[in-house]
């Protein structure tokens, strides 16, 4: 009698191993996945981006220090945001954007300070890939539009930076930030044609800084901090330029 029962039993364990799915088990079963995919997906989606906010925030410190190996070497000036230098391709004299004075892009580079700074697919991204030059690659892992940005997906402040020969925008030196935690270095950028700001906003509408990092961009301040600023961050002393903000914390 027992073996009767057990044999019945394993009988029906076998039985429902076997059987198939029923078409309405089958939607539900599709259904609950998908519900869970629903709920899971925004948040792992915010996850990621906030690992690569964090990734960003990590570059923006190594340009920091980079800057200021440059102002060590260079009696203290702070790197211009465009300086006469030396075209690091063909060594002919040249206008260089900053971001070609902290690594090498050629056998003519005038400085190296293994970064070389620059954008998904545009001309420099692509030359270093293939091998041109040295140095780490630096793009914000955010930034996913290919040849979006000329120079680089990050700007200086071209106020601090100033430009060599320029009135407007005169060289600093470091010894002239007199508030580091308050003076803005370097930027998320949001100018596709440029390697430097001026202005949050422009006249025209358009936003120089790129807030790409779930509504917040990544600023880099003298003191080498980094902070995740919101577009009122950067405009809260009262201009909606920004202007003010940029001017803060150094003697011009």
């Amino acid at each position: 009698m027992e073996k009767q029962m057990n044999r019945s039993v394993l009988g029906n364990l076998e039985w429902q191993l076997h059987r198939k799915f029923t078409l309405v088990e089958l939607l539900i079963v599709i259904s609950i996945i998908a519900l869970l995919a629903a709920v899971l997906l925004p948040a792992l989606q915010k996850a990621k981006m906030s690992v690569e906010a964090t990734s960003c925030a990590n570059n923006c410190k190594q340009i920091g220090v980079a800057l200021l190996q440059y102002s060590n070497d260079f009696n203290e000036w702070i790197l211009p945001a465009r300086t006469p230098s030396l075209r690091p391709s063909d060594g002919l004299a040249s206008n260089q954007a900053w971001v070609f004075l902290l690594g090498n892009w050629g056998p003519y580079s005038p400085c190296d300070y293994g970064l070389r700074i620059c954008s998904l697919g545009n001309n420099y991204y692509k030359n270093a890939k293939s091998g041109i030059g040295s140095g780490t690659l630096i793009v914000c892992p955010s930034q996913k539009i290919s040849g979006k940005f000329t120079y680089t997906d990050y700007a200086v402040n071209t106020w601090l930076f100033g430009i060599v020969g320029n009135s407007t925008y005169k060289p600093h030196k470091i010894t002239q930030i007199t508030s580091p935690s308050i003076t803005k270095y370097v930027f998320d950028n949001g100018n596709t044609g440029e390697y430097g700001i001026s202005y949050i906003l422009e006249s025209s509408g358009d936003i120089n800084v790129d807030f790409r990092h779930l509504q917040k961009t990544n600023v880099l301040y003298a003191d080498g901090h980094v902070y995740s600023a919101r577009y009122a961050d950067l405009t809260s002393l009262g201009t909606h330029n920004g202007t003010t903000e940029l001017l803060q914390g150094f003697i011009r």
